[in-house]
């Protein structure tokens, strides 16, 4: 079983995503109608943001009909933890945060991280390297270079 992070680029080739592959999308999930056809597992992240609220969650898609096989959020959020138990979705938030360089890790590194603890494969799809100056770009590339972190 490999998951794939899909990033939210619009440069984005989903050629590579295999159908038995399990899909990690986050935030607002910018892809998520392009493979809404996919039929493995799916895991969508949200993450708590500096401003407290949740990345994704709200904005141009507030009301989407996610389907997921698990739904996480960085951070806590009693909302989201609400919508999930309401729409019967599995959910889990998880607080504790990788070591990071400087900034803050972006949502993507961080999942990748627990990901990678818990011995599963995966895979990057979409990833530059480069985005917001929050994020320690630098830090991301080499950590997942380190690990021989596929990209697809």
């Amino acid at each position: 079983m490999r998951v794939v992070l899909v990033a939210n680029n619009d440069r984005a080739d989903l050629s590579g995503i295999r159908p038995a592959d399990v899909l990690c999308q986050f935030n607002h999930c910018q892809h998520y109608d392009r493979l809404a056809h996919h039929q493995g597992p799916r895991i969508i992240v949200w993450r708590v943001n500096g401003a407290g609220d949740v990345s994704g969650w709200h904005g141009a898609t507030p009301a989407r009909d996610y389907v997921a096989d698990l739904c996480v959020t960085l951070g806590h959020h009693a909302r989201v933890e609400y919508e999930c138990e309401r729409r019967g979705w599995p959910y889990r938030a998880v607080t504790r945060q990788p070591r990071y360089g400087r900034g803050i890790p972006s949502t993507g590194f961080w999942t990748a991280a627990i990901l990678h603890r818990m011995g599963l494969s995966i895979a990057l799809c979409g990833f530059t390297g480069g985005g917001w100056p929050g994020h320690d770009w630098q830090h991301e590339r080499a950590w997942f270079d380190a690990r021989d972190i596929a990209r697809i």
